[in-house]
């Protein structure tokens, strides 16, 4: 989470958060990476932030006075209603959830290591001895430049 709002800060500052091409991938291509490398780390809020949800949550209080449900570790008599919202203006994610800036720095590097490490992908040999047998045809000479381009041959080939 930490990743993708830095880089939607610094890549596309003006986009209001809005949606991106990129950063609908980027947090897709971290889930990969965080997999392969067991890096996964739950997030965890901030105590005082958790405290507050806790206290503020009047469904703790009807779920006990409904349904009989209660929990332990909840204290019902600081549940209050309309309470103000001391993290009303908080807008990083870094304010309210603990980051681990090494497992931060790790998955960082690795999404860097993934980028910078891609292999170059390779034609099938039908297409190649295809491409080789007609060279000569006008179309083959068009199309011949966009087989070379890295990111076009890893879209139309794999």
């Amino acid at each position: 989470m930490q990743i993708l709002q830095t880089y939607q800060k610094v890549v596309h500052p003006d986009a209001d958060d809005s949606l991106t091409t990129d950063t609908t991938l980027l947090p897709r291509v971290l889930k990969k990476i965080e997999k392969k490398n067991g890096l996964y780390n739950r997030p965890v809020l901030l105590a005082d932030i958790a405290k507050y949800i806790d206290q503020s949550s009047e469904d703790f209080v009807w779920l006990k006075d409904k349904y009989g449900i209660f929990f332990d570790d909840i204290d019902y008599n600081l549940v209050q209603e309309d309470k103000q919202n001391p993290y009303k203006n908080i807008t990083q994610i870094a304010e309210i959830c603990d980051i681990n800036e090494e497992h931060l720095s790790q998955l960082t590097m690795h999404a860097l290591q993934a980028t910078l490490s891609e292999r170059q992908i390779l034609l099938p040999n039908k297409i190649t001895m295809f491409l080789r047998r007609n060279s000569g045809h006008p179309f083959i000479q068009l199309i011949r430049p966009l087989t070379l381009i890295k990111k076009i041959r890893k879209y139309i080939f794999v």
